[in-house]
């Protein structure tokens, strides 16, 4: 009788690059951007607000440099001088598309659209601008301060359910519509990433 015998060793940890975050909704936006490309990032999994991560960054703490980890930060990072000033040297962050949050860009987005839009329909049944709206209003979303950021997160997390999986039957669509701001933040990906080892 002859038999084969094939040993397998564990498989090998593939190395990815560490990416630190501000919260889930990034995560989300930048999964729909890079979609399959991502499969080489390690996304931390805390929640670090935009002061706390560009703070880290400016102080030189090691895992918050080259070649440790890559943030990306939200857009509205781009509104706030003082943000910007900590990070100006900092070879490691990439910024989101927009000037704002994911989850007030996708409002946004939504809002802007009529009732009639064929997107509501293909998102889900029965799924409407009212629907979308009924339980925040784009001034609770939009308001400034603790409060109207909480309400952007509760909003779209109360909406992800219906937007198919990782939120993408409304990111696609979104991600469409500024395509000249995603194949930026495309480019600056795939330049960064050069200078990291992964596999």
């Amino acid at each position: 009788m002859d038999l084969n015998v094939v040993a397998e060793g564990k498989k090998r940890k593939k190395n990815k690059i560490t990416v630190y975050t501000e919260d889930n909704e990034n995560i989300l936006f930048v999964k729909a951007i890079l979609k399959t490309k991502a499969s080489i990032l390690d996304f931390v999994d805390v929640t670090l607000p935009c002061s706390t991560l560009t703070e880290l960054v400016n102080k030189n703490i090691p895992a918050f440099k080259h070649p440790y980890s890559i943030i990306i930060l939200d857009g509205d990072v781009r509104m706030n001088r003082a943000y910007l000033k900590k990070i100006k040297n900092a070879d490691n962050i990439l910024i989101l598309p927009g000037n704002n949050s994911p989850e007030r860009l996708l409002a946004s987005y939504l809002y802007n659209l009529s009732d009639a839009d064929p997107l509501w329909g293909n998102i889900a049944n029965g799924y409407t601008k009212q629907l979308c709206f009924r339980d925040y209003t784009m001034e609770q979303i939009n308001a400034g301060g603790e409060l109207g950021r909480q309400d952007a997160k509760k909003w779209f997390n109360g909406q992800l359910e219906y937007w198919g999986r990782n939120g993408n039957k409304v990111f696609n669509p979104f991600l469409r519509s500024i395509p000249i701001e995603v194949q930026e933040f495309k480019r600056n990906f795939e330049n960064m990433i050069k200078r990291y080892i992964y596999d």
